[in-house]
């Protein structure tokens, strides 16, 4: 089985895949060299069965270089799409269905509209500030977006947007909202926390 994970980080998704599954080959892209460089870093790095590359995977054909088309049965995405500009989400969209195999699958979660930090109009994503829809950031169209204070951001989704970027690029299947309660013991509070996950396939 060959993955391709996005925005991996310093591996927290894949090694457990590989652990998992030993029938399991996995690229794993990230945008920075030090999470990259954490993965190769890890005990449990084969370069038997994992690939690493640096890669923006928001630029457009951003992995040509990396992973050749329809070379990979499953497409993973954790807490990576809402990271994304407007643009950079078409951009890895439209890269996602180049690299996916017939009957490929992409899987993935991410935050959803209606969490507990993007509760109401007045709600700030902490650490971070909202983005006016109309301050000329013409790279992003969501209203749930915010900037984080190392000036990454953060996407709030409902389902019928993802839906609408897969379907344009070709992929079929569909999203759900599910809802985790957590419970912080130490200041006796639960919350509810909300996430956007979904499954497309490219017939």
């Amino acid at each position: 089985i060959d993955v391709l994970e996005l925005g991996c980080g310093v591996g927290n998704s894949v090694f457990p895949l590989l652990r998992a599954n030993l029938n399991m080959r996995v690229v794993a892209v990230d945008c920075s060299p030090t999470a990259i460089a954490a993965v190769r870093a890890n005990p449990e790095f084969d370069a038997r069965r994992l690939r690493t590359h640096v890669v923006d995977a928001s630029a457009r054909r951003s992995m040509e270089s990396c992973v050749d088309d329809a070379s990979v049965d499953a497409v993973t995405a954790v807490f990576f799409l809402s990271a994304l500009t407007a643009n950079g989400l078409r951009n890895a969209a439209e890269e996602i269905r180049r690299v996916l195999r017939p009957n490929g699958v992409l899987l993935f979660r991410d935050y959803a509209r209606g969490d507990v930090k993007n509760a109401d109009a007045s709600s700030q994503f902490v650490p971070g500030e909202r983005i006016d829809e109309n301050a000329s950031l013409s790279s992003t169209s969501n209203e749930q977006t915010y900037r984080r204070s190392d000036g990454t951001l953060a996407v709030f989704f409902d389902e019928d947007e993802l839906n609408d970027v897969f379907a344009s690029v070709g992929l079929v299947g569909e999203c759900e909202i599910v809802t985790h309660s957590i419970t912080n013991r130490k200041l006796g509070v639960t919350m509810d926390r909300k996430f956007v996950q979904g499954r497309f396939v490219r017939l």
